[in-house]
């Protein structure tokens, strides 16, 4: 009965996931439409935070979305630099995670989530 079963290998599942395009995957349009969702969310949450008495009642609501949405979109990136050498072929998979990085999206991706990694990399002083 499982003899005929092939499992694809989780960096066809990623491909899969992540890329648009005809190779029949479903998972990839509620995929697109959840990181859609997520993205409305921040900016919804970021408008009402800049909202003195929603940030003070709501200001745990906000870290916590914060925190979900950092985790998901830096798995996201993770996951296409991943798969990079499907999506940017090149001759070795490090020649092919550069061409992805510092790709337009790639770029973005990164600059989505920099600002919340910067400070624990780098510490800034902000008292004066």
């Amino acid at each position: 009965m499982w003899e005929n079963f092939t499992f694809p290998n989780m960096k066809q599942l990623s491909y899969n996931l992540l890329q648009k395009g005809t190779h029949g995957a479903d998972i990839n349009k509620y995929f697109d439409y959840g990181i859609m969702s997520l993205i409305f969310i921040n900016i919804g949450a970021l408008i009402l935070e800049s909202i003195p008495e929603f940030q003070q009642q709501y200001s745990l609501l906000f870290q916590a979305i914060e925190y979900f949405s950092i985790i998901i979109f830096t798995l996201e990136y993770v996951m296409r630099i991943y798969i990079a050498d499907m999506t940017h072929p090149a001759s070795n998979n490090w020649k092919s995670a550069f061409l992805f990085i510092f790709s337009f999206y790639g770029m973005v991706d990164l600059l989505s989530i920099l600002p919340f990694y910067l400070p624990l990399i780098i510490p800034i002083d902000s008292a004066p």
